[in-house]
């Protein structure tokens, strides 16, 4: 007979034996579940990647150094199209839907602070793609979706912090350090204030299908993009997040109808304004939000098409011309200067580094050769006695400081000219908005004496010309005009969103700093005079 004692051992073991059985069984069947979802994942993505048919490009150098740039797509690619379910209200109602993203909750997470990288998380993402299901059902990929999600994005948000943006643009997207880095360059909070105000403008004056204006929508939006940008306002945004989402998939979905072309519908000539300022802004997104492509299908591919298809049309002079013009192979300025811009926003997007430096090498050295004895820079390297003031010769200016040759003697010559001579009477008989754009970032960059004299110009000038509604006023010899800018209409609404965009993007030069410095990783071009 067992005595009480040697019970009770027996019990326990029993119970100790059972209890090692059933917590090998619950991690057993833990790690069954992991693997299956994972299995699962992979299988739906590689079903969802089948059927999208990636585009393909390829990039060769001739001898020479000529670029040929073939595009390649694989498929018909469809613009982006299934219920919308992230952001209420992005399209107006009874609209066809263009894009969707799985519901992540109304709260911003931490991450979409100013003081922390503005780019949805991870878990964004693969909902994103967990809830269009690919074709899969609504059902599956609701719930592959958000059980990735929360077992990975979790994880990983809290890694992409603020100082994983490029370091030319962490003062715009820390609040503190913004604010520092106006008072510190002779900003005033009217500054700030203006701005934010302005931006409350474009959210209010956006169209229902994600564009800007009434007439050169690519490019409004383009702008619009870069005012938001500037201040380091992104799709987390929780103002202004839904209106930009729906600007970036207007430019997206253009992009995708016409294999990374920004060409607007029902023109046949591609505006070489509006592709470039378009491909400037998607540069941006993409820079800022590195995951903008897992939100945003697409976004890095159609971002880095249009640059490439800006690098294919450069012409043997190393300028681009009106309408990508190539048979003309003349220098031009204004044109060349909006495709540097865009390319230097997209220097982190897939394309070809050296292709890209032997691009950019023969554009500064086109672009030098219009600028003359004074420091002026002109159209082309044909420059008349009696022209007036060179106002182009902030755009030959800033392509040289952004593409790394800020000491350069065509800089140094361009700076002492535009000391001497800018002048910035927003209602004279001559007011040009562009010029001026393109003058306070190259100051500002300039600094000393260059950037104190011209902050005193152009910061009161700006600020007092501002309407209540945040936008800007209609210039005094522009009232009667027919003409502004490519736009019909003084008053048209694409002529107060040019208005308005150039005059945010002067006043966040502050803090918006597209210098090339060493640290942001960009081809260094040394090409001497």
């Amino acid at each position: 007979m067992n005595s009480p004692n040697s019970s009770s051992k027996n019990a326990q073991v029993k119970a100790g034996s059972q209890a090692k059985f059933e917590g090998k069984s619950l991690a057993a069947a833990i790690l069954a579940h992991v693997l299956l979802l994972i299995g699962a994942f992979f299988i739906s993505f590689n079903y969802f990647q089948s059927v999208q048919n990636p585009a393909n490009f390829q990039s060769t150098v001739q001898s020479g150094g000529s670029a040929d740039t073939k595009f390649q797509i694989q498929g018909k690619r469809q613009p982006i199209s299934a219920p919308i379910s992230h952001f209420k209200g992005i399209f107006a109602e009874g609209l066809p839907a263009q894009f969707a993203i799985q519901e992540v909750g109304r709260n911003p997470s931490p991450i979409a602070k100013l003081e922390t990288l503005p780019c949805s998380s991870l878990s964004s993402g693969l909902g994103g793609l967990g809830g269009s299901g690919g074709g899969l059902g609504n059902g599956f990929g609701n719930s592959l979706g958000n059980s990735l999600a929360n077992g990975l994005g979790n994880g990983i948000e809290n890694h992409l912090r603020f100082e994983q943006i490029p370091v030319q643009m962490r003062q715009r997207c820390s609040k503190t350090e913004r604010l520092q880095r106006l008072k510190e360059m002779g900003g005033i909070p009217a500054c700030e204030d203006a701005v934010v105000k302005a931006l409350k403008w474009l959210k209010a004056n956006q169209n229902p299908d994600g564009s800007w204006g009434d007439d050169s929508k690519i490019k409004m939006t383009g702008l619009a993009l870069l005012a938001y940008f500037g201040h380091c306002e992104t799709q987390t945004s929780e103002e202004f997040g839904e209106s930009i989402i729906r600007g970036v998939i207007y430019l997206i979905n253009i992009g995708i109808k016409n294999q990374g072309r920004l060409i607007n519908p029902h023109e046949k000539i591609i505006d070489c304004y509006e592709h470039a300022i378009g491909t400037y802004a998607l540069g941006e997104a993409v820079t800022l939000c590195k995951d903008l492509d897992l939100v945003v299908p697409f976004a890095t591919e159609i971002t880095g098409q249009a640059a490439n298809y800006i690098m294919t049309m450069q012409n043997s002079r190393g300028s681009w011309d009106n309408n990508y013009d190539k048979s003309t192979d003349q220098a031009n300025t204004p044109v060349s200067g909006w495709q540097m811009q865009a390319l230097a926003a997209c220097r982190n997007v897939h394309i070809q580094p050296d292709l890209l430096v032997n691009i950019i090498d023969k554009a500064l050295h086109s672009m030098n050769l219009c600028q003359d004895e004074k420091g002026r820079f002109g159209e082309n390297s044909e420059w008349c006695s009696e022209c007036e003031y060179g106002s182009l010769t902030g755009v030959g200016m800033l392509c040289n400081q952004i593409w790394g040759r800020e000491e350069s003697q065509e800089v140094k010559r361009a700076a002492n000219y535009i000391y001497l001579n800018s002048k910035f009477d927003y209602n004279g008989p001559k007011p040009n908005l562009e010029c001026h754009y393109y003058e306070s970032q190259t100051m500002i960059q300039m600094g000393g004496r260059y950037w104190n004299k011209y902050n005193q110009m152009f910061r009161d000038t700006v600020l007092s010309n501002q309407n209540s509604n945040g936008s800007w006023n209609t210039p005094l010899s522009q009232k009667e005009s027919k003409a502004i800018n490519h736009c019909n209409s003084a008053e048209k609404m694409s002529a107060k969103v040019y208005r308005t965009t150039l005059c945010i993007l002067m006043l966040e030069v502050y803090y918006r700093d597209l210098t090339t410095s060493e640290a942001s990783g960009a081809p260094q071009i040394h090409r001497k005079p």
